[in-house]
């Protein structure tokens, strides 16, 4: 007889947090997507090159994009652009859209920042590695 998914959780079973966390992702974006100055922007790339769907907002200097798996809502990475090379913010005060060109990047390597979460897993403490 299989456990409930309450029961599994409880008893700290690692791969029942990592099916609540799938089950669940998608509607977290979507909640993330009706904070004040964000939207939802389509073909965003990670620093793989797996394509999602991504959360945009802004920090001050930059455009931050969380970028989700368009099908199973699985976070995937980061993608930082400098606000300095896009166009204007928005009349409606939502992130520009837009990236830096070629020669902008290769003047400034800091213009575009793009991380990936290659791994996920449960650990007992922050900075664990078990």
């Amino acid at each position: 007889m299989e456990l409930s998914m309450r029961a599994r959780l409880r008893a700290g079973a690692q791969e029942a947090f990592g099916e609540l966390f799938d089950e669940h992702a998608g509607a977290l974006m979507k909640a993330a997507a009706k904070l004040p100055g964000t939207s939802i922007v389509t073909d965003q790339v990670d620093a793989t090159g797996r394509t999602g769907v991504a959360v945009v907002g802004m920090n001050g200097t930059q455009r931050v994009a969380l970028i989700f798996d368009s099908t199973t809502g699985a976070y995937l990475g980061i993608r930082e652009v400098l606000l300095t090379y896009l166009p204007a913010v928005g009349p409606d005060g939502t992130p520009p859209t837009g990236e830096p060109t070629p020669q902008q990047i290769a003047a400034d390597p800091e213009a575009v920042y793009s991380t990936a979460a290659l791994e996920e897993r449960l650990v007992s403490r922050t900075g664990a590695q078990d």
